[in-house]
Protein backbone atom coordinates (compact mmCIF):
# COMPACT_ATOMS: atom_id res chain seq x y z
CA UNK A 1 0.00 0.00 0.00
CA UNK A 2 1.08 3.29 -1.20
CA UNK A 3 0.60 6.46 1.37
CA UNK A 4 0.76 9.73 -0.47
CA UNK A 5 1.80 13.33 0.51
CA UNK A 6 -1.13 13.95 1.98
CA UNK A 7 -0.74 10.87 4.23
CA UNK A 8 -3.82 9.14 2.49
CA UNK A 9 -3.29 5.18 1.62
CA UNK A 10 -3.74 4.63 -2.04
CA UNK A 11 -4.96 1.09 -2.77
CA UNK A 12 -5.52 -0.11 -6.09
CA UNK A 13 -8.56 -0.19 -7.47
CA UNK A 14 -9.01 -3.83 -8.33
CA UNK A 15 -8.03 -4.31 -3.77
CA UNK A 16 -10.63 -1.83 -3.08
CA UNK A 17 -13.29 -3.71 -5.01
CA UNK A 18 -11.72 -7.50 -3.93
CA UNK A 19 -12.45 -5.93 -0.08
CA UNK A 20 -15.11 -4.15 -1.15
CA UNK A 21 -16.81 -7.75 -2.54
CA UNK A 22 -15.27 -10.01 0.57
CA UNK A 23 -17.04 -7.63 2.91
CA UNK A 24 -20.19 -7.63 0.97
CA UNK A 25 -19.89 -11.73 0.88
CA UNK A 26 -19.09 -11.81 5.14
CA UNK A 27 -21.92 -10.02 6.02
CA UNK A 28 -24.20 -11.92 3.89
CA UNK A 29 -23.45 -14.67 4.74
CA UNK A 30 -23.13 -13.69 8.59
CA UNK A 31 -26.82 -12.15 8.38
CA UNK A 32 -27.77 -16.26 6.92
CA UNK A 33 -26.09 -17.42 9.98
CA UNK A 34 -27.33 -15.51 12.61
CA UNK A 35 -30.89 -16.39 10.97
CA UNK A 36 -30.79 -20.17 11.63
CA UNK A 37 -32.29 -21.98 14.07
CA UNK A 38 -30.69 -23.39 16.81
CA UNK A 39 -31.57 -26.61 18.40
CA UNK A 40 -32.48 -25.76 22.50
CA UNK A 41 -31.61 -28.49 25.31
CA UNK A 42 -33.91 -30.60 25.73
CA UNK A 43 -34.50 -32.44 28.98
CA UNK A 44 -36.83 -35.52 30.43
CA UNK A 45 -39.50 -33.15 29.40
CA UNK A 46 -39.08 -34.37 25.66
CA UNK A 47 -39.81 -37.65 26.11
CA UNK A 48 -42.92 -39.74 24.85
CA UNK A 49 -42.39 -42.99 26.47
CA UNK A 50 -41.53 -44.08 29.93
CA UNK A 51 -39.62 -47.11 30.23
CA UNK A 52 -38.74 -49.27 33.30
CA UNK A 53 -35.64 -47.93 34.85
CA UNK A 54 -32.62 -49.67 34.24
CA UNK A 55 -28.98 -50.02 33.76
CA UNK A 56 -27.67 -50.17 30.44
CA UNK A 57 -24.34 -49.45 28.40
CA UNK A 58 -23.09 -48.70 25.08
CA UNK A 59 -22.07 -51.14 22.82
CA UNK A 60 -19.91 -48.78 20.38
CA UNK A 61 -17.31 -46.61 20.87
CA UNK A 62 -17.65 -43.35 20.55
CA UNK A 63 -21.49 -42.54 21.28
CA UNK A 64 -22.78 -39.13 21.19
CA UNK A 65 -24.33 -38.23 24.45
CA UNK A 66 -26.29 -34.97 22.87
CA UNK A 67 -28.38 -32.24 24.01
CA UNK A 68 -31.74 -33.17 22.78
CA UNK A 69 -33.28 -36.27 20.92
CA UNK A 70 -31.98 -36.07 17.40
CA UNK A 71 -28.29 -35.84 15.36
CA UNK A 72 -29.61 -31.76 14.96
CA UNK A 73 -28.33 -31.39 18.73
CA UNK A 74 -25.17 -30.61 19.64
CA UNK A 75 -22.63 -33.34 21.37
CA UNK A 76 -21.95 -32.65 25.02
CA UNK A 77 -19.14 -35.53 24.51
CA UNK A 78 -18.28 -38.78 23.64
CA UNK A 79 -19.19 -42.46 25.49
CA UNK A 80 -16.52 -45.39 25.27
CA UNK A 81 -17.59 -48.29 25.07
CA UNK A 82 -19.20 -50.44 28.19
CA UNK A 83 -20.20 -46.70 29.70
CA UNK A 84 -22.74 -47.66 32.06
CA UNK A 85 -25.82 -45.50 31.90
CA UNK A 86 -29.59 -45.53 33.23
CA UNK A 87 -32.52 -44.67 31.16
CA UNK A 88 -35.63 -43.66 32.12
CA UNK A 89 -37.79 -42.57 29.63
CA UNK A 90 -37.31 -41.93 25.67
CA UNK A 91 -38.77 -40.47 22.50
CA UNK A 92 -38.50 -42.76 19.38
CA UNK A 93 -35.49 -44.29 19.13
CA UNK A 94 -33.70 -41.53 21.44
CA UNK A 95 -33.18 -42.25 25.38
CA UNK A 96 -32.82 -39.83 27.92
CA UNK A 97 -30.10 -41.34 30.66
CA UNK A 98 -28.17 -40.35 33.21
CA UNK A 99 -24.34 -41.70 32.65
CA UNK A 100 -22.99 -43.83 35.67
CA UNK A 101 -19.78 -44.57 35.22
CA UNK A 102 -16.77 -43.03 32.41
CA UNK A 103 -15.47 -39.64 31.78
CA UNK A 104 -19.13 -38.44 31.71
CA UNK A 105 -20.55 -39.41 35.14
CA UNK A 106 -23.24 -37.86 36.33
CA UNK A 107 -24.00 -36.35 33.02
CA UNK A 108 -27.44 -36.31 31.71
CA UNK A 109 -27.70 -36.39 27.96
CA UNK A 110 -29.70 -38.21 25.48
CA UNK A 111 -27.98 -41.44 22.82
CA UNK A 112 -29.31 -43.37 20.31
CA UNK A 113 -30.70 -46.49 21.71
CA UNK A 114 -29.01 -48.58 18.89
CA UNK A 115 -26.05 -48.11 20.43
CA UNK A 116 -26.91 -49.90 23.76
CA UNK A 117 -27.64 -52.82 25.44
CA UNK A 118 -29.24 -53.93 29.08
CA UNK A 119 -26.58 -55.10 32.09
CA UNK A 120 -26.84 -57.17 34.10
CA UNK A 121 -27.46 -55.78 38.42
Amino acid sequence: MKINAEGNSRMPVMFKRGMTAAIGVAVLVGGVVALAPTASAVGRSACTVEVTPGTWKTTVGSVNLRNGPSTRYYSKGLLSKGTKFRSSCGKGQWDYVKVLSGAHKNTYGWIDSYAAEPTPI
